[in-house]
């Protein structure tokens, strides 16, 4: 895989090790790191030092950009669907790390969700206690939506402290009267800074990464002078209903797995709908590891998967076509090679050509073309194309426009 960051190209070479070995090499090294004793200034270099070297981003781009006044890097894959977004919020405790960690992750989750992820670097506690985080946040959300990204085709996802974020960010969206978030994607989620689930005790011996007592000490720095059980810090104790589709993933032996369970409860009571998908052996934010876990690779895809049919059960906004009949097709290029030059509008978001629609005429073999939906039907060969992904499917893997119709959302 190869990843292109600020102009330079870095060569990995993907390697997956038994998820034993990791575990007793994210026991060695974060384990003792993520503690009370280890003062900030030195965790979060220490932290980004040790999980830099391991973001395996499988060919993705990874540029920088700004969304409303927050420092954001995208990630993203050729032929990304730029009308469509997920916003990630990366986990830390709400005190360390950064989108530089999360790369690799993130580049998991753009290839299965087939359009670019943002992570925006909000601000961390204690030095900006809550609400910043959330304000930081709520401000990229709408940045998104103001350069032309429709509500609809933008998910949330985060982890940890991430997933706490995004489903505050989803309640104030609510309390608003604004139209939600296409889906929220919820990666081994702290939602109960008050550390009351049974697994803080029960998993205490069995997560390799995370410590309670460090977990008190980051719920107090960044609550500041919220109570622990308010739901602004604490979302599992808010009214939950209303809230768009979720997807909550996590390990087994997580010791914030609770937090997770019982979110899962009280949103289905409420009426949401939710996917739940807990993995047998594993521990916190494992997925961070993806390209070294087996595990975290196929959990990013059931994750990615989920956030791309809700976003693509919306309506996304008309793009380019590019029209013509008879020999004015033999001027026309794929559409995997035809793009927009630069920008059009301020957050470095593209238009690009959705398809290229031969209208009815004489072609260039001196065969009859006529219109189908989102296809190019020949008397002899019919191609479709996907255009989330810009690749040509063969007939007979897409059958006939008329046997296979687009989906709802697809551009006309």
């Amino acid at each position: 895989a190869t990843v292109r960051a600020s102009g330079e190209g870095v060569s990995v070479i993907p390697v997956t090790i038994p998820a034993p070995v990791l575990r007793a090499a994210v026991r060695a090294t974060f384990h003792p790191v993520l503690s009370r004793g280890v003062p900030l200034r030195l965790q979060r270099p220490l932290t980004e030092a040790l999980l830099r070297p391991l973001a395996v981003t499988r060919g993705a781009h990874i540029r920088s950009t700004n969304l409303g006044g927050v420092p954001t890097e995208v990630v993203e894959h050729d032929g990304a669907d730029r009308s469509a977004a997920v916003v990630y919020l990366h986990g830390g405790g709400f005190t360390t790390l950064s989108p530089v960690t999360h790369r690799g992750l993130a580049a998991h989750l753009a290839l299965a969700a087939g359009c670019p992820v943002y992570l925006p670097r909000y601000r961390l506690a204690p030095e900006h206690p809550c609400p910043a985080a959330l304000e930081d946040a709520l401000a990229a959300h709408q940045a998104l939506l103001t350069s032309g990204c429709p509500p609809g085709r933008v998910a949330l996802a985060g982890d940890s402290a991430g997933a706490n974020l995004i489903v505050a960010v989803a309640l104030r969206l609510r309390e608003r009267g604004g139209p939600p978030a296409a889906a929220l994607g919820l990666i081994s989620p702290w939602l109960d800074l008050t550390l009351s689930g049974p697994s803080v005790t029960a998993e205490a011996a069995g997560d390799p990464l995370l410590k309670p007592s460090w977990l008190r000490l980051c719920a107090r720095r960044y609550a500041g002078v919220h109570a622990l059980d308010d739901p602004t810090v604490s979302p599992l104790f808010a009214d939950l209903h209303g809230l768009p589709p979720v997807f909550v993933q996590g390990g087994a032996n997580d010791v914030l797995v609770s937090d997770a369970d019982r979110f899962v409860e009280r949103a289905r009571a409420s009426g949401v709908r939710v996917e739940h998908d807990r993995v047998e052996g594993m521990w916190h934010d494992f997925q961070v590891l993806a390209g070294l876990l087996a595990a975290a690779g196929p959990a990013l895809a059931r994750l990615g998967t989920f956030l791309r049919t809700c976003i693509e059960g919306s309506p996304r906004p008309p793009s380019v076509a590019i029209m013509g009949g008879g020999l004015a097709r033999l001027g026309m290029a794929s559409p995997s090679s035809t793009r927009p030059a630069g920008p059009v509008t301020g957050d470095g978001v593209e238009r690009r050509v959705d398809a290229i629609i031969y209208g009815t005429g004489f072609s260039a073999n001196g065969s009859n073309t006529k219109l189908g939906s989102g296809s190019i039907v020949h008397r002899r060969r019919t191609r479709r194309f996907d255009t989330a992904a810009h690749r040509a499917v063969s007939p007979e893997a897409a059958g006939t426009a008329a046997e296979h119709p687009e989906p709802a959302g697809a551009p006309g």
